[in-house]
């Protein structure tokens, strides 16, 4: 989150990100997730949140977003990503139901989505502008890394479920 004149960007496959600004303090935050629900972690006994799951992405989110002083009915939501990016994971659908989990929580959130690019083949590269909420898009064309990265996130949500993941190199700073 920031009202810097900087951008954020990100590369997106089957994950979501989504750009939540507030126009009259020209503020914004960008998150970036891969699954959708909860993460089996949380920030409580000294464990970590886990951003890589929806519901943990977007209260980070909307909730930095306030306490930065952005007003929760002046927010606006952009979203992008969920592509099925590799043909061989049709089965998993993971791309839909992280667009379903994010329309979702934005609707019983009460945050309007302004716009979106989301579903279809193609993974994406976004740049965000906190301070105006403009975003460019670009579509990247499947390509043998576009399926090296695809396929990565495939595997990624059995992997996180067998590992036990500790952090303890980890310093938040508040």
């Amino acid at each position: 989150m920031t009202d810097d004149s900087l951008a954020l960007s990100t590369v997106l496959g089957s994950c979501i990100s989504v750009c939540i600004y507030d126009h009259v303090q020209a503020i914004g935050g960008m998150n970036h997730f891969m699954l959708p629900g909860e993460g089996k972690l949380s920030m409580r006994n000294g464990g970590i949140s886990s951003m890589m799951y929806g519901a943990n992405a977007m209260e980070q989110l909307v909730n930095g977003l306030l306490k930065y002083g952005a007003v929760r009915e002046r927010l606006v939501a952009k979203v992008f990503g969920g592509g099925m990016v590799v043909d061989q994971i049709q089965h998993i659908k993971i791309g839909e139901r992280n667009v379903e989990f994010v329309n979702d929580y934005l609707t019983a959130e009460g945050i309007p989505i302004k716009s979106s690019d989301v579903l279809g083949t193609s993974a994406r590269k976004i740049v965000f502008s906190p301070r105006s909420g403009k975003v460019y898009l670009k579509k990247i064309a499947k390509n043998n890394v576009v399926t090296k990265i695809a396929k990565f996130e495939a595997g990624y949500e059995s992997s996180i479920n067998r590992q036990d993941r500790v952090f303890s190199n980890v310093e938040w700073f508040d």
